[in-house]
Protein backbone atom coordinates (compact mmCIF):
# COMPACT_ATOMS: atom_id res chain seq x y z
CA UNK A 1 0.00 0.00 0.00
CA UNK A 2 0.76 3.49 -0.46
CA UNK A 3 -0.51 5.17 2.25
CA UNK A 4 1.18 6.87 5.38
CA UNK A 5 0.66 3.74 7.39
CA UNK A 6 0.88 1.29 4.59
CA UNK A 7 4.21 0.03 6.02
CA UNK A 8 2.60 -1.53 8.60
CA UNK A 9 0.65 -4.24 7.62
CA UNK A 10 3.24 -4.69 4.68
CA UNK A 11 5.77 -5.22 8.15
CA UNK A 12 3.56 -7.34 9.90
CA UNK A 13 2.81 -9.68 7.01
CA UNK A 14 6.08 -10.22 5.93
CA UNK A 15 7.40 -13.96 6.71
CA UNK A 16 10.89 -14.61 7.50
CA UNK A 17 11.78 -16.76 4.14
CA UNK A 18 10.98 -13.46 2.61
CA UNK A 19 13.28 -11.65 4.48
CA UNK A 20 16.10 -14.11 3.87
CA UNK A 21 15.79 -14.05 -0.14
CA UNK A 22 15.48 -10.72 -0.60
CA UNK A 23 17.72 -8.99 2.23
CA UNK A 24 19.96 -12.21 3.55
CA UNK A 25 20.19 -13.88 6.56
CA UNK A 26 22.09 -11.97 8.90
CA UNK A 27 19.25 -9.21 8.54
CA UNK A 28 16.53 -11.97 9.04
CA UNK A 29 17.80 -13.28 12.32
CA UNK A 30 18.36 -9.51 13.35
CA UNK A 31 14.50 -9.31 13.02
CA UNK A 32 14.08 -12.69 14.70
CA UNK A 33 16.65 -11.01 17.46
CA UNK A 34 13.55 -8.40 17.91
CA UNK A 35 10.79 -10.96 18.27
CA UNK A 36 12.54 -12.54 20.82
CA UNK A 37 12.97 -9.55 23.14
CA UNK A 38 9.51 -8.43 22.24
CA UNK A 39 8.49 -12.02 23.53
CA UNK A 40 10.45 -11.74 26.85
CA UNK A 41 8.93 -8.45 27.43
CA UNK A 42 5.29 -10.10 27.00
CA UNK A 43 6.01 -12.55 29.12
CA UNK A 44 8.14 -11.03 31.81
CA UNK A 45 7.10 -7.59 31.51
CA UNK A 46 3.02 -8.03 31.61
CA UNK A 47 2.92 -9.55 34.88
CA UNK A 48 5.48 -7.14 36.48
CA UNK A 49 3.16 -3.92 35.24
CA UNK A 50 0.07 -5.63 35.40
CA UNK A 51 0.19 -7.48 39.05
CA UNK A 52 3.13 -7.41 40.53
CA UNK A 53 3.06 -3.41 40.36
CA UNK A 54 -0.33 -3.12 41.73
CA UNK A 55 0.35 -5.98 44.34
CA UNK A 56 3.95 -4.07 45.47
CA UNK A 57 1.44 -0.69 45.62
CA UNK A 58 -1.59 -1.94 47.90
CA UNK A 59 0.22 -5.25 50.00
CA UNK A 60 3.96 -3.55 49.99
CA UNK A 61 3.59 -1.13 52.83
CA UNK A 62 4.34 1.53 51.06
CA UNK A 63 7.90 1.99 53.10
CA UNK A 64 8.89 4.66 49.99
CA UNK A 65 5.92 6.94 50.37
CA UNK A 66 8.03 10.14 49.81
CA UNK A 67 9.78 8.52 46.38
CA UNK A 68 6.31 8.48 43.95
CA UNK A 69 8.28 6.57 41.53
CA UNK A 70 9.15 3.96 43.00
CA UNK A 71 5.01 3.27 44.31
CA UNK A 72 5.08 0.01 41.58
CA UNK A 73 8.91 -1.34 42.39
CA UNK A 74 10.30 -3.31 44.78
CA UNK A 75 11.48 -0.31 46.66
CA UNK A 76 7.84 -0.12 48.01
CA UNK A 77 8.06 -3.41 49.77
CA UNK A 78 9.07 -3.16 53.42
CA UNK A 79 11.05 -5.36 55.13
CA UNK A 80 10.19 -8.82 56.28
CA UNK A 81 6.65 -9.05 54.12
CA UNK A 82 5.66 -11.84 52.17
CA UNK A 83 5.74 -10.25 49.06
CA UNK A 84 9.47 -11.44 49.45
CA UNK A 85 8.71 -15.15 48.79
CA UNK A 86 6.32 -14.39 46.29
CA UNK A 87 9.74 -12.23 44.33
CA UNK A 88 11.56 -15.75 45.08
CA UNK A 89 9.41 -17.51 42.61
CA UNK A 90 9.51 -14.69 40.15
CA UNK A 91 13.22 -14.56 39.97
CA UNK A 92 12.60 -18.37 39.29
CA UNK A 93 9.81 -17.89 36.78
CA UNK A 94 12.10 -15.05 34.69
CA UNK A 95 14.96 -17.13 34.26
CA UNK A 96 12.70 -19.90 32.93
CA UNK A 97 11.86 -17.88 30.55
CA UNK A 98 14.19 -16.09 29.08
CA UNK A 99 15.85 -19.58 29.13
CA UNK A 100 13.50 -21.43 27.43
CA UNK A 101 12.90 -18.40 24.76
CA UNK A 102 16.76 -18.10 24.18
CA UNK A 103 17.20 -21.33 23.57
CA UNK A 104 14.26 -22.37 21.06
CA UNK A 105 15.43 -19.13 18.83
CA UNK A 106 18.79 -20.58 19.18
CA UNK A 107 17.61 -23.76 17.72
CA UNK A 108 15.36 -22.31 14.79
CA UNK A 109 18.53 -20.35 14.27
CA UNK A 110 20.94 -23.09 13.42
CA UNK A 111 18.24 -24.93 11.34
CA UNK A 112 18.10 -22.02 9.25
CA UNK A 113 22.23 -21.22 9.44
CA UNK A 114 22.44 -24.56 8.05
CA UNK A 115 20.50 -24.39 5.46
CA UNK A 116 22.14 -21.31 4.53
CA UNK A 117 25.48 -23.07 4.45
CA UNK A 118 24.05 -25.57 2.54
CA UNK A 119 22.95 -23.39 -0.31
CA UNK A 120 25.85 -21.80 -0.15
CA UNK A 121 27.45 -21.17 -4.17
CA UNK A 122 30.41 -23.77 -4.29
CA UNK A 123 32.77 -20.54 -5.43
CA UNK A 124 32.09 -19.16 -1.79
CA UNK A 125 32.19 -22.39 0.10
CA UNK A 126 35.06 -23.37 -0.89
CA UNK A 127 37.36 -20.26 -1.81
CA UNK A 128 39.61 -19.67 1.15
CA UNK A 129 41.77 -16.13 1.36
CA UNK A 130 45.16 -16.20 2.36
CA UNK A 131 47.40 -13.83 4.43
CA UNK A 132 50.95 -13.20 4.47
CA UNK A 133 51.98 -15.41 1.17
CA UNK A 134 56.27 -15.85 1.64
CA UNK A 135 57.71 -13.99 -1.40
CA UNK A 136 58.52 -17.46 -2.90
CA UNK A 137 54.81 -18.34 -3.27
CA UNK A 138 53.79 -14.99 -4.68
CA UNK A 139 52.78 -16.28 -7.74
CA UNK A 140 49.12 -17.81 -8.59
CA UNK A 141 50.94 -21.04 -10.18
CA UNK A 142 53.33 -21.31 -7.02
CA UNK A 143 50.50 -20.54 -4.25
CA UNK A 144 48.32 -23.76 -6.10
CA UNK A 145 51.28 -26.12 -6.20
CA UNK A 146 51.96 -25.50 -2.47
CA UNK A 147 48.42 -26.21 -1.05
CA UNK A 148 48.10 -29.22 -3.36
CA UNK A 149 51.32 -30.91 -2.07
CA UNK A 150 50.44 -30.10 1.07
CA UNK A 151 46.78 -31.41 0.82
CA UNK A 152 46.46 -35.32 0.48
CA UNK A 153 45.76 -36.53 -3.00
CA UNK A 154 45.95 -35.17 -6.17
CA UNK A 155 42.93 -32.74 -7.45
CA UNK A 156 42.34 -30.71 -4.66
CA UNK A 157 42.87 -27.10 -5.77
CA UNK A 158 40.79 -26.12 -8.63
CA UNK A 159 42.34 -22.79 -8.59
CA UNK A 160 44.79 -19.82 -6.86
CA UNK A 161 44.87 -16.50 -7.30
CA UNK A 162 47.44 -13.46 -5.42
CA UNK A 163 46.26 -10.44 -5.27
CA UNK A 164 47.78 -7.45 -7.43
CA UNK A 165 48.95 -4.07 -7.49
CA UNK A 166 46.78 -2.25 -9.29
CA UNK A 167 47.94 1.24 -8.32
CA UNK A 168 48.90 2.18 -12.14
CA UNK A 169 45.30 0.98 -12.91
CA UNK A 170 43.00 2.41 -10.45
CA UNK A 171 43.44 6.13 -11.20
CA UNK A 172 42.54 5.53 -15.13
CA UNK A 173 40.28 3.25 -14.01
CA UNK A 174 38.52 5.77 -12.17
CA UNK A 175 38.85 8.20 -14.68
CA UNK A 176 37.04 6.06 -17.16
CA UNK A 177 34.18 5.47 -15.37
CA UNK A 178 33.98 8.87 -14.40
CA UNK A 179 33.77 10.15 -18.25
CA UNK A 180 31.33 7.33 -19.10
CA UNK A 181 29.05 8.81 -16.44
CA UNK A 182 29.08 11.55 -17.22
CA UNK A 183 28.78 11.43 -21.11
CA UNK A 184 25.44 9.30 -20.38
CA UNK A 185 24.08 12.03 -17.93
CA UNK A 186 24.88 14.62 -21.20
CA UNK A 187 22.91 12.12 -23.57
CA UNK A 188 20.57 11.78 -21.19
CA UNK A 189 20.34 15.43 -20.88
CA UNK A 190 20.32 15.72 -24.62
CA UNK A 191 17.75 13.46 -24.96
CA UNK A 192 15.43 14.87 -22.72
CA UNK A 193 15.43 17.91 -24.94
CA UNK A 194 14.83 16.22 -27.88
CA UNK A 195 17.93 15.98 -29.43
CA UNK A 196 17.42 19.65 -30.81
CA UNK A 197 20.79 20.57 -32.13
CA UNK A 198 20.48 23.43 -30.42
CA UNK A 199 19.99 22.63 -27.05
CA UNK A 200 23.44 20.12 -26.63
CA UNK A 201 24.57 20.45 -23.53
CA UNK A 202 27.76 22.14 -22.74
CA UNK A 203 30.29 22.20 -19.49
CA UNK A 204 32.99 24.54 -18.89
CA UNK A 205 36.39 22.58 -17.96
CA UNK A 206 37.42 25.34 -15.94
CA UNK A 207 36.68 28.38 -14.71
CA UNK A 208 38.48 30.64 -17.25
CA UNK A 209 37.76 28.08 -20.30
CA UNK A 210 35.21 28.76 -22.77
CA UNK A 211 32.23 25.90 -22.71
CA UNK A 212 32.58 22.83 -24.49
CA UNK A 213 30.07 20.16 -26.16
CA UNK A 214 29.29 17.66 -23.52
CA UNK A 215 28.99 14.80 -25.61
CA UNK A 216 31.82 15.15 -27.71
CA UNK A 217 34.19 15.87 -24.86
CA UNK A 218 33.61 13.19 -22.82
CA UNK A 219 32.99 10.51 -25.65
CA UNK A 220 36.60 11.90 -26.55
CA UNK A 221 37.99 11.37 -22.92
CA UNK A 222 36.07 7.60 -22.82
CA UNK A 223 37.99 6.33 -26.46
CA UNK A 224 41.28 7.97 -25.03
CA UNK A 225 40.90 6.20 -21.40
CA UNK A 226 39.68 2.63 -22.66
CA UNK A 227 42.78 1.74 -24.52
CA UNK A 228 44.81 2.96 -21.36
CA UNK A 229 42.76 0.78 -19.21
CA UNK A 230 43.38 -1.96 -21.66
CA UNK A 231 47.28 -1.62 -21.51
CA UNK A 232 47.23 -1.24 -18.00
CA UNK A 233 45.91 -4.58 -17.31
CA UNK A 234 47.90 -6.25 -20.03
CA UNK A 235 50.65 -5.01 -18.54
CA UNK A 236 49.51 -6.16 -15.13
CA UNK A 237 48.68 -9.74 -16.32
CA UNK A 238 52.06 -10.22 -18.32
CA UNK A 239 53.99 -8.59 -14.86
CA UNK A 240 52.08 -10.83 -12.69
CA UNK A 241 52.49 -13.85 -14.66
CA UNK A 242 56.13 -13.52 -15.76
CA UNK A 243 57.60 -13.61 -12.29
CA UNK A 244 57.53 -14.59 -8.26
CA UNK A 245 56.51 -11.53 -6.04
CA UNK A 246 57.01 -7.79 -7.49
CA UNK A 247 53.32 -7.20 -8.43
CA UNK A 248 51.95 -10.03 -7.00
CA UNK A 249 51.02 -9.27 -3.61
CA UNK A 250 51.01 -11.01 0.23
CA UNK A 251 47.23 -12.17 0.00
CA UNK A 252 45.42 -14.40 -2.22
CA UNK A 253 42.44 -16.73 -2.82
CA UNK A 254 42.49 -20.12 -3.31
CA UNK A 255 39.48 -22.56 -4.39
CA UNK A 256 39.23 -26.00 -3.70
CA UNK A 257 37.85 -28.61 -5.06
CA UNK A 258 35.37 -29.77 -2.13
CA UNK A 259 34.53 -27.64 0.96
CA UNK A 260 36.16 -30.65 3.26
CA UNK A 261 39.73 -29.49 1.60
CA UNK A 262 38.68 -26.10 2.24
CA UNK A 263 38.04 -26.65 5.95
CA UNK A 264 40.88 -28.41 6.27
CA UNK A 265 42.87 -25.67 5.08
CA UNK A 266 41.58 -22.96 7.15
CA UNK A 267 42.80 -25.58 10.13
CA UNK A 268 46.18 -26.04 8.38
CA UNK A 269 48.52 -24.52 12.08
CA UNK A 270 52.27 -24.39 12.19
CA UNK A 271 53.09 -24.45 8.33
CA UNK A 272 55.70 -21.74 8.66
CA UNK A 273 57.52 -20.78 11.81
CA UNK A 274 57.46 -17.09 11.23
CA UNK A 275 53.54 -16.63 12.66
CA UNK A 276 53.41 -13.86 10.39
CA UNK A 277 53.04 -16.12 7.54
CA UNK A 278 50.28 -18.20 5.94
Amino acid sequence: SETFFGWLPASWNARLEEVVEHTGLDQAMLLEFTHMAMKITLLVGAPHVLIFGPMNYFLGGHPSSADHLSYLSFGNVKDGSWLYWLYALVVWWVVAVVQRTMYKAQELFLERRFDWLRAMPPSRANTVLVEGIPEEYRSDRKLLEFFEDILPGDGNVQRAYVCKDVSMLMPIQLELEKSRHKLSEAEAIWASCGKAPEKRPMVRLSCWSQRVDSIEHYARKVSELEPAVAAAKATIVSESSSGIGGINLSSGFVTFSNRVEAEIALRLDGISRDSEEW
